[in-house]
């Protein structure tokens, strides 16, 4: 008799191989693409050499170990059930295939490999749509060489079944390459990802120090940075400039490729400027708060941390010490929780992308239609604009973003043939010189920073703080070009110039910013009696101290960390001597490896252990205590059963839909649980002091609403509830003050307008003269 049906047959290992070399080709394709991108934007010379046999031989060794591991979960699931085994080993080569791709997209644009933090970076938005985009592409192309190269190889299934084998002299191969040095360039990035993730959660960090404050100290030797100076009797001025993506070799005084920031070149000949200095994380904000507070990364980022911190920063020292202090940005500060550090420090003046007004022009969208902010040009500009002298000293923070991805600067062309012309008239060899030109547009961005931060200067040098302010000048990384080793990303310029210096010096001392805070805190105690608080938790020493603590190196978003200690780098485990202009030389000295091995994994744990459990200083230690729960445990039921996620724009319509609807108590507590999270949700802000006006607590509503004209005082739909409040008040004459406010703003909404000249009618000491100004302004919008 006869029995049929359907039968699935087993697949055996020439289906398995088929499998294996599809998977194979498909890194090769990769790597031909990874080659490609790299030569158009001048980072290769050539197609052909060295880096890209290595990076196949990796991909083929990492092709057999997966293959080594795959095939027993092959066999056991196809034995187990027919076509279960295929299956599975298909998903699994896709999902590598799938990373892989993606990795390789966010290298060629950031020359940098992602580690266990890739879930942080996508968080962060820094693998922007760009990447994923092209990543997406990239993947369904290599998808489909998969699919296509294990079609083609049907034709030789016969010979299939003799090849596996062959994979174990594949795998020999590969780990004889684990034994060479690893360049990211000829890394398997997929690999990468999984080996670190790996080295990471085998990793012990947790503290078992005795300290309960590991960081915290009572005194600090301070370097001796007063002595370069001319002081005078009154605390000096203090401007902090932050150049994003300036690397330490394209200007100061020994750059091998000055030449494109020929202000800041000339200024390092008049300043004191560290030859050998690193920036502590890639990030901008990482830079930020090192610069500022001297403070640990902890996992995601310092800003990122879910509760905040406890801490002693430059703002709230010199602030408490009489210091006015302002924060200047084109950009968003709500992005990495920027704003939230700001207010926390309760810095008197945050200038961001929200607060410039019409008269400014924003930077150029990108290909997807977004821009960063405002230009540098405009960004000085605008500081012109509310610079007040002031009889107190001032302590200003500035932050460009011009020289940053993706380089759309104004008059943009013009800056780029300026940079065709540098290139010409400079010594360069004929690869870096091809290497520039195809870089032209992030070396125009650099000269139109300088070139702006030039103009900052000369209005800088006309106000009456100029003769008593030092200016710090610095960068968060060398990000513009890719980098010889991996220390080059980290060397920044770091110089400081001053009326007041009494001689220009070149500083060999290895130095970071972590260094910049003890250093000018220790000026200000020196030489002023600055009171400072009883615990600090620098990360650093100061910027002339030979012996320093160890360095710890941020790569973006936290996606790795390595480590300078006693003149040694450790990167990737292994141990480099650092020499002259930071350069670097592997070290076979066995010991000082132990040692600086157990530094770093001592360094994480406490850096985990500080940020996680709030212990930077002793509880009452901090100037601004910031780390108290502002929200009953009831309270954050009942919000999170109204609101679960990151839309807070969601959010304030639910507040809103509260509040209209006479439920006002509980429209406050969403709003300041939206203001908790974003301080910069100027609606939030707007619609709790109309709630107030609502309930005739004016003193409150008034309060909330001239704050949120300080904070954005281009937002017409807070002076429209301020010009209620003050109507509603009778405090009529106040009018006066908004309305001048609201000219220097170019502010000519009719509705506005109205509602200006209805207090000016019931004001009693009428003023013709203004009367006249409102009037003609509201024929002028008819």
């Amino acid at each position: 008799m006869e029995v049929k049906g359907n039968i699935k047959k087993i697949r055996d290992l020439r289906d398995f191989t088929r499998l294996v070399l599809g998977f194979f080709l498909s890194l090769v394709v990769l790597s031909i693409y990874q080659q490609v991108r790299l030569i158009q934007a001048g980072v290769l010379d050539a197609f052909f050499s060295k880096s890209i046999l290595l990076l196949i031989l990796n991909h083929l060794g990492f092709t057999a170990l997966l293959a080594l591991i795959l095939v027993f979960a092959f066999r056991y699931f196809e034995i187990k059930k027919p076509g279960l085994g295929y299956r599975i080993t298909v998903i699994a080569f896709c999902l590598f295939l799938l990373a892989e791709a993606l990795l390789v997209e966010y290298y060629v644009r950031n020359y940098e490999l992602l580690g266990t933090n890739i879930w942080g970076v996508i968080a962060k938005a820094n693998m922007n749509l760009g990447t994923i985009g092209y990543g997406f592409l990239l993947m369904l192309f290599a998808l489909g060489i998969f699919r296509l190269s294990y079609k083609i190889s049907s034709s030789f299934y016969d010979l299939m079944g003799k090849m596996y084998p062959f994979t174990i002299v594949l795998l020999a191969l590969f780990l004889s390459t684990l034994m060479a040095d690893k360049k990211p360039i000829i890394e398997n990035k997929a690999q990468h990802l999984v080996q670190s993730s790996i080295n990471s959660l085998f990793e012990a960090n947790e503290y078992k120090g005795k300290k309960e404050y590991p960081l915290a100290q009572q005194q600090w030797q301070h370097d001796n940075l007063a002595s370069f100076f001319k002081l005078k009797e009154k605390s000096p001025n203090i401007v902090v400039i932050v150049i994003d993506g300036l690397g330490a070799e394209f200007t100061g005084t020994n750059g091998k490729y000055r030449g494109f920031t020929p202000f800041l070149d000339g200024l390092a000949q008049k300043s004191l400027y560290w030859e050998n200095f690193v920036s502590n994380s890639l990030d901008m904000q990482g830079a930020i708060t090192s610069i500022t507070g001297s403070l640990p990364y902890g996992t995601d980022g310092f800003l990122m941390t879910e509760q905040p911190l406890d801490r002693n920063t430059m703002f709230s020292i010199l602030k408490k010490d009489g210091y006015r202090t302002g924060f200047y940005y084109g950009g968003n500060t709500s992005l990495n929780k920027l704003d939230r550090f700001l207010e926390q420090e309760k810095v008197d003046v945050i200038l961001d992308k929200s607060s410039f007004g019409d008269k400014y022009q924003l930077q150029d969208e990108d290909q997807a239609g977004n821009t960063l902010g405002f230009p540098d040009g405009e960004l000085y500009r605008k500081w012109g604009s509310m610079y007040t002298a002031m009889e107190q000293p001032k302590l200003e923070l500035l932050v460009n973003l011009s020289s940053r991805k993706p380089f759309a600067i104004p008059d943009q062309h013009a800056y780029e043939e300026k940079v065709l012309l540098k290139i010409e008239e400079a010594q360069f060899d004929k690869a870096t010189k091809k290497r520039f030109a195809k870089n032209k547009s992030a070396l125009a961005a650099l000269m139109y920073a300088d070139a702006s931060l030039a103009r900052f200067f000369k209005m800088h040098e006309i106000t009456k703080e100029h003769p008593n302010t030092i200016y710090l000048i610095t960068s968060n990384a060398n990000m513009l070009l890719p980098n010889q080793n991996g220390l080059d990303r980290f060397h920044v310029p770091f110089m400081i110039y001053s009326p007041l210096l009494k001689e220009a010096k070149a500083i060999e001392t290895l130095a970071s910013h972590n260094d910049i805070v003890p250093s000018i805190l220790g000026i200000m105690q020196s030489q002023y009696e600055t009171k400072l608080p009883k615990y600090m938790a620098w990360l650093g020493d100061g910027l002339l101290h030979e012996n320093k603590k160890p360095i710890p190196l941020w790569g973006k978003s936290g996606s790795s960390l390595e480590m300078i200690y006693h003149n040694h780098l450790l990167a990737d485990g292994d141990i480099y001597s650092i020499g002259a202009d930071l350069k670097l030389t592997e070290s076979d000295n066995d010991v000082l490896e132990d040692s600086i091995k157990r530094e770093y994994k001592f360094f994480k744990s406490v850096n985990r252990y500080v940020t996680e459990y709030n212990k930077l200083v002793p509880q009452g230690t901090a100037i601004y205590k910031v780390s108290k729960q502002p929200f009953s445990k009831e309270e954050l039921v009942w919000l999170n059963s109204v609101f679960n996620g990151n839309n807070f724009d969601n959010a304030f319509e639910t507040a809103k839909k509260l509040a209209h609807s006479g439920n006002q108590k509980r429209a406050i507590l969403l709003c300041d649980y939206i203001l908790d999270q974003v301080p910069t949700h100027t609606d939030a802000l707007i619609l709790k002091g109309r709630i107030y006006a609502w309930g005739k607590n004016y003193t409150m509503a008034q309060s909330l609403l001239e704050q949120a004209i300080r904070k954005h005082p281009t937002y017409e739909d807070a002076y429209a509830a301020l010009l209620d409040v003050y109507y509603w008040s009778d405090q009529n004459e106040l009018v006066y003050q908004i309305y001048q406010t609201m000219q220097d703003n170019n502010i000519k909404s009719l509705e506005l307008i109205e509602k200006v000249e209805r207090s000016i009618q019931k004001t009693e000491e009428f003023d013709t003269q203004i009367k006249t100004k409102v009037t003609n302004l509201y024929f002028e919008e008819e």
